[in-house]
């Protein structure tokens, strides 16, 4: 069999591997391009943390009030969900290169408008500007990511948007500790700028391409991020295989294999009976509910409330203000941020989700347990004994919370969500995502009041758990799998992955993990459909074999 000698703008050449300069170049550009973009997104979500405290001190040239600084605070999170669901469209229809310059431009524009805003209004606007802009290009975002990588470098790729985002934060708060807000916009306003400026000096998605029937402009996409034209066009005949077969899958599941029948059939219940198919129905379901927990579990909230929760069984914590503590809990989430990009590249996605969900849950119930004898005299530590314990609990649950669900749900809605589908469903995921993360943000001071701090965490190491078992029970093994590969595992009838078709899995074992894919012998990349044909006829052919031996004995 022929292999694929090419990957990640590495080549091959007389059995020593040398590194093609361009590819390298253009898939950094690439990256650098969306990371910039993570980090401006990252800086969004924490801007109201600085500038609400300097908008409400005395010496504010805009006195704000608490009513007015909800609201400020509130709109990112707020319009967002708006802008994920335009963006969604917008990726599909045009483009996901399109999306990204689109609204990193009024993004820049938000900023600018902030930096120079004379009044509440004014930074209401420029707030409301840069939510929905942020929104727009989110879920674009991960995908490009997504697409553009190698399955050996999928992982690493998409988690490194999340990285950024951890930076923006921490650069954030570490600007406003020590400059004027109006300053602290001026200098964000730089960075979706270069991330636009990059844009242009890069080629649209090659998947996105190919799936419009633009082949010759997904080849050239190709060439240009790989370096090699025979690799792009092992990619690009995998691609339009993958693509075919989904076609072909959509023929069957509406029941429109009969032309005519098909063009008496409206074209709308085509496509209702379509989005209804168990091979579209399955991969959204698993993203949205993968992702869903990662609010559900308090991603977000323990990092917004960690000065409330310290000061819960310690109080005196004045020797640290409110930056401080904001700097070192954005700090330990970019480091773990980071162990997480390894992690990505190294380790199976189901053994990363299972293990990281399942100390994320301990961790929550064991704080819990803590907190809630705390309350009880005859149980409770000294002062200071009780603050390094929760601290101590509080940082192992934010490790453990960034590396199972802060960059690993949306990677793996961007890999297993079918190409057709991949831009309005990630866009109305993300949406349903800001939408109960809002809730989440306006309802945690009265769950707080009504079951206190340690059943909030109980209630998070809960769903910790059950993410756990939903996990082991359905979510699908994506790692050093191609986007075709993974897109013919959902057509299969299995939704339990742990039901699955364990031959296969036998038959494709590899010395090495990240080994090429095997090629027909027509050059197309075999898919999981082909490679499970192959099992079954070689079984069959072994099984033949042994009765033809026992007859002739």
């Amino acid at each position: 069999m022929e292999k694929e000698a090419f990957e990640d703008g590495c080549t091959k050449k007389g059995g020593i591997n040398s590194w093609n300069a361009s590819a390298v170049a253009h898939q950094i550009l690439s990256v650098g391009a969306v990371v910039l973009y993570g980090a401006t997104l990252g800086a969004t979500v924490g801007f109201s943390a600085i500038l609400l405290p300097q908008l409400q001190s005395n010496a504010s040239s805009i006195p704000t009030d608490e009513e007015t600084g909800s609201w400020i605070a509130s709109l990112q999170p707020g319009v967002s969900p708006f802008g994920t669901v335009l963006g969604g469209f917008a990726m599909d229809r045009w483009g996901r290169r399109f999306t990204m310059r689109a609204g990193l431009l009024p993004l820049f524009t938000g900023y600018i408008i902030i930096a120079f805003a004379p009044s509440q209004l004014i930074v209401i606007i420029g707030r409301f500007i840069t939510g929905l802009s942020c929104g727009f290009s989110a879920a674009a975002s991960s995908v490009i990511l997504c697409e553009i990588s190698t399955p050996r470098l999928r992982g690493l790729y998409t988690s490194s948007s999340f990285t950024a985002l951890s930076a923006g934060i921490l650069l954030v708060y570490v600007l406003g500790s020590y400059l004027h807000w109006h300053i602290v916009a001026g200098l964000l306003a730089s960075i979706p700028l270069t991330s636009l400026t990059c844009f242009f000096f890069i080629p649209e998605s090659p998947v996105w391409l190919a799936k419009k029937g633009h082949a010759e402009e997904a080849q050239r996409a190709l060439t240009w991020l790989r370096g090699d034209k025979k690799q792009a066009s092992f990619e690009l005949q995998e691609l339009l295989s993958g693509i075919r077969a989904q076609q072909e899958a959509e023929e069957i599941e509406v029941d429109t294999t009969d032309k005519e029948e098909a063009d008496k059939t409206p074209n709308i219940m085509q496509k209702i009976k379509f989005l209804l198919s168990p091979s579209i129905l399955k991969p959204f379901f698993i993203g949205h509910i993968f992702n869903l927990f990662q609010i559900l579990t308090g991603t977000m909230l323990i990092v917004f409330y960690a000065v409330d929760i310290i000061s819960e069984t310690d109080k005196n914590t004045k020797g640290f203000d409110s930056f401080t503590i904001a700097q070192l809990t954005a700090f330990v989430r970019l480091i773990f941020t980071l162990v997480t990009n390894s992690l990505l590249y190294f380790v199976r996605r189901r053994t990363h989700a299972i293990v990281a969900t399942s100390v994320c849950a301990c961790a929550a119930l064991v704080l819990s347990c803590f907190l809630f004898f705390q309350l009880r005299t005859e149980y409770s530590f000294s002062p200071e004994t009780s603050m390094w314990i929760t601290c101590i609990l509080i940082l192992v649950f934010i490790a453990a919370n960034t590396c199972g669900f802060l960059p690993l749900p949306p990677a793996i809605m961007s890999e297993i969500l079918p190409v057709k589908i991949r831009g309005i469903a990630c866009g109305y995921i993300y949406a349903a995502n800001d939408a109960v993360q809002f809730c989440a943000s306006k309802i945690y001071p009265w769950l707080k009041g009504t079951i206190g701090v340690h059943g909030v965490f109980f209630v998070i190491g809960i769903n910790a758990l059950l993410c756990c078992i939903f996990s082991y029970l359905v979510l699908p093994e994506t790692q050093g799998r191609s986007l075709a590969e993974i897109e013919e595992y959902f057509r299969t009838q299995k939704l339990l992955w742990v039901k699955r078709d364990k031959r296969l899995e036998r038959h494709n074992s590899r010395n090495s993990y990240f080994e090429m894919k095997e090629t027909n012998t027509w050059g197309c990349v075999k898919t999981y459909g082909e490679q499970e044909e192959n099992v079954k006829t070689e079984g069959k052919a072994e099984e033949s074999k042994r009765k033809m031996s026992v007859t002739f004995s």
